[in-house]
């Protein structure tokens, strides 16, 4: 019996399970195939009398077989070991996330982890995980007993998040939700048109004056509306976000209006949509509530960094993923952004030279 492959040991794989062919269970690991061609994992444990059966179910021999593996088909086993508790999967699945790039969560399945694409806010706790394991800050991913985390013993930065709509029917309000159970409103309800809603509207508003009477919070929580009072005339206005060492910016930030106005989005999709960039998974305003859009003269975060914590310099041919979980960019390919005005940023220089030389 081949306990481990080879490739995973090179990784670094190391959970020291012994080989004791008595345990009465079996833990394992299954190369798979993912949507795109991606290299995913599955974890399970079986009891060793049905192992070869839960073989042939993962590989579609026979009914039955994980959701994830019926999504991502597996290629091969890339370990196999007794386990004496089938506890033993939670520990391999952390060995293994504890060693995988940032967001990431979504290419490792097994009963910890069972979906093919788990929510952002799965991917969020996952990731924390992976950032805890590793020593760094759970909430911003930097190191977590060093500089301003040092000083102040707590992250500086606001508590990021993934963003819901409200359930509430006519509700036009977004949440930011995080681990914490911090909730940020981004946006207002629309106005009330019947009674139950100016109920509605009115509890809101009592909730706003009691929120607005507690002590205010110690980390800077950075706010849409602080950010768009940058001015526009001078040509730096507007909140920008750093994509491997170019800034960009969403059109309504560089204009200063929540709606620009169809020509105006005609024009930046016409003329400006080379170098530009589109986001999948969330639209502009996550990247403010986040932290990583800033109006000059303050200098944006890196939104998109590499394995080795450092700011990517290269686009691949994919999409990567950026520090806001769920959240992935990648450049415009077809001469016209495809995504909503909302998801779509241009690189400031184009910017400038459309709209300000135009002016």
């Amino acid at each position: 019996m081949v306990f481990c492959d080879k490739s995973l040991t090179d990784d670094g794989f190391v959970v020291s399970l012994t080989e004791d062919i008595g345990h009465r269970f079996r833990v394992y690991v299954l190369l798979c195939r993912g949507p795109r061609g991606e290299q995913c994992r599955y974890v399970g444990t079986v009891d060793r009398s049905e192992l070869r059966n839960r073989m042939r179910k993962h590989w579609g021999l026979v009914a039955g077989g994980a959701h994830y593996t019926r999504m991502y088909p597996p290629l091969k086993i890339l370990y196999l070991m007794p386990a004496p508790s089938e506890a033993a999967e939670a520990y391999v699945y952390f060995e293994l996330l504890r060693g995988m790039g940032a967001n990431q969560a979504w290419m490792l399945g097994g009963w910890v982890q069972t979906s093919s694409h788990p929510s952002r806010l799965d991917c969020v706790l996952a990731e924390q995980a992976r950032r805890g394991m590793k020593e760094l800050c759970f909430n911003c991913g930097q190191r977590r007993f060093a500089g301003e985390h040092s000083r102040l013993r707590k992250c500086p930065f606001a508590p990021r998040g993934v963003e819901y709509e409200c359930p509430m029917q006519g509700c036009a309000g977004k949440l930011v939700v995080t681990s914490r159970g911090h909730a940020e409103r981004l946006a207002e309800p629309p106005a009330a048109t019947s009674a139950a809603a100016s109920s509605v509207a009115s509890a809101q508003q009592a909730a706003a004056k009691r929120h607005a009477s507690e002590p205010t919070r110690a980390e800077p929580v950075t706010k849409a509306a602080r950010i768009a009072k940058a001015s526009h005339k001078s040509g730096n206005g507007g909140a920008r976000v750093r994509i491997c060492g170019v800034e960009y910016s969403a059109l309504s930030w560089f204009l200063n209006k929540a709606d620009p106005g169809r020509k105006a989005n005609d024009d930046a999709r016409n003329r400006c949509a080379d170098g530009a960039v589109e986001l999948s998974g969330g639209h502009s305003r996550v990247l403010v509530t986040a932290g990583f859009a800033k109006a000059p003269p303050g200098r944006p975060k890196p939104l998109c960094l590499n394995d080795r914590g450092e700011e990517r310099t290269r686009w691949g041919e994919r999409p990567f993923e950026t520090e806001v979980q769920g959240v992935t960019v990648e450049r415009v390919r077809s001469g016209r952004p495809s995504k909503r005005n909302s998801q779509v940023l241009y690189a400031v220089g184009a910017l400038q030279k459309v709209f300000l030389d135009t002016a």
